[in-house]
């Protein structure tokens, strides 16, 4: 399995960074999560694939740089010819198609196929992908993924405040994709607007119990993680820190 980072970085953050996506990478199985502005542009530059190749993509929530890289995805598909098959929460979708409305341009639904994902049901999408909504802790109606293809297990945890009920659907995971969007000193902030601070990685990581970690969703100010003595001993987990177009091979 491979993994590769699109984009990692939060609405308003250094567009160095790029807006949420990665691509899961498991033979023929190509499957997006997240969709933020750029994301096309990214996938061709990190991967030479384009979105004929994609098997999938899920959607956590609405917000812009979780969602404004689809329209653009749809009128690729579009153009080639293709479907999108496009996995999401009930209320996503319904974003998804008041978004395109807006752009006047509602008949592009007719390039995407659409999977409805209710929280707390394992859903097959095919033959070796199968997928659990978990609700997140955020202000808009939001979900974190757990996903299993063939013999690995991705979990995701989109926007959330740290979330017992995601981490112990992730609980030794091959790779954990978690927020990490704000930096020392700024809990209370975090936790009204439904983010991660970096205090908390540590409890999740102890959770959790990843081959691999990514922490990504750095927002205005970097998240600082403190790489502590106990954090860094962490057995079995491995840090990635993340960058655009970077690949982790998961064995």
């Amino acid at each position: 399995m491979r993994v590769t980072i699109l984009g990692f970085g939060g609405w308003v953050s250094n567009p160095l960074l790029g807006q949420p996506a990665y691509l899961v990478e498991e033979g023929d199985i190509r499957i997006l999560l997240d969709c933020g502005e750029g994301t096309l542009e990214k996938l061709v530059k990190c991967t030479c694939l384009d979105v004929s190749s994609l098997s999938f993509i899920l959607v956590t929530h609405a917000h812009g740089d979780h969602l404004l890289g689809l329209p653009t995805l749809i009128q690729r598909a579009k153009y080639l010819g293709k479907r999108l098959n496009v996995a999401a929460p009930p209320p996503v979708v319904g974003s998804i198609r008041e978004l395109l409305s807006a752009l006047q341009i509602p008949h592009y639904m007719d390039y995407v196929v659409v999977t409805e994902l209710r929280a707390g049901v394992w859903v097959r999408l095919n033959e070796t992908v199968r997928v659990k909504a978990i609700n997140a802790v955020h202000p808009i109606p939001s979900v974190s993924y757990v996903l299993r293809v063939g013999s690995k297990t991705i979990a995701y945890s989109g926007d959330t405040w740290p979330n017992n009920d995601f981490l112990r659907e992730a609980e030794g995971a091959d790779v954990l994709i978690h927020e990490v969007s704000a930096p020392p000193g700024m809990v209370e902030e975090a936790r009204l607007h439904g983010h991660t601070p970096s205090e908390y990685i540590l409890d999740i990581l102890r959770k959790v119990r990843p081959k691999y970690f990514i922490p990504t969703h750095y927002y205005v100010e970097p998240p600082q993680l403190i790489l502590s003595r106990e954090l860094c001993s962490l057995s079995g987990t491995r840090i990635i820190f993340p960058a655009q177009c970077l690949s982790i091979s998961v064995g």
